[in-house]
């Protein structure tokens, strides 16, 4: 009788033991599961990371075009006509900056350098004031050149050079340029729109009373 009463309190507990340890794997399990999976901080902090870093993506890719696109444009010794040209502002507000900074030469284009900011809170649209052509006039004569058209996401600036055909200008007689007129229209997702003056930017080669000595001036001589 006492062998049979020992046999059954050692079978309970063994059972006792055998459902504590099932009992502590199903909760280590489950806290462990828990630990893995992260929280909605983690998350978060996580997606913060990645747009950080695809934003560092674009900006790096931005400047490396950038920095190609200059380097693709070596310094040109033969003749051009001019040698510099004023840093000209061609629209300011409290929120966006418009200006022309240098100018670089090769052999058949004029490459004007552009700096523009966009500080404002909208996304911004920018373009040439003559149907994406950001060139007005050269020596006083109305040329349409120098195509420029680009997306400025708000807190965004952009940078690069508008290119302009010298050849083009050779077809006018244009081979000595005193002045250049530059303008812009700058329009937003509301529609709201500026179209800037077209600003005058001096080269290295203006005078007062400069001689427009053109196939313009040319024929308007003969008519005379």
């Amino acid at each position: 009788m006492k062998a049979i009463s020992r046999k059954i309190v050692c079978l309970l507990l063994c059972c006792f033991m055998a459902i504590t340890f099932v009992a502590c794997s199903k909760k280590a399990t489950k806290t462990d599961g828990i630990d893995n999976q992260p929280t909605e901080t983690q998350t978060e902090k996580a997606t913060e990371k990645e747009t950080e870093k695809e934003t560092e993506t674009e900006t790096e890719k931005e400047t490396e075009t950038e920095k190609e696109t200059e380097s693709e444009i070596e310094e040109y010794e033969g003749e051009t006509p001019f040698d510099s040209l004023e840093e000209t502002i061609i629209y300011e507000d409290e929120d966006v900056l418009i200006k022309i900074t240098g100018v670089k030469f090769d052999e058949d284009m004029m490459y004007l350098r552009y700096e523009i900011e966009n500080g404002s809170s909208k996304d911004l649209s920018i373009s040439g004031i003559n149907t994406g052509n950001a060139l007005s006039y050269v020596n006083g004569y109305v040329v349409k050149d120098g195509y420029y058209w680009e997306d400025i996401n708000a807190g965004d600036n952009d940078s690069g050079y508008i290119e302009v055909s010298l050849s083009n200008l050779d077809q006018f007689g244009i081979t000595t340029i005193y002045e250049i007129g530059l303008g812009f229209e700058i329009s937003d997702d509301e529609m709201d729109e500026i179209v800037t003056d077209v600003v005058q930017i001096k080269t290295s080669e203006y005078v007062d009373g400069y001689e427009k000595n053109t196939y313009h001036q040319a024929l308007e001589d003969e008519d005379g």
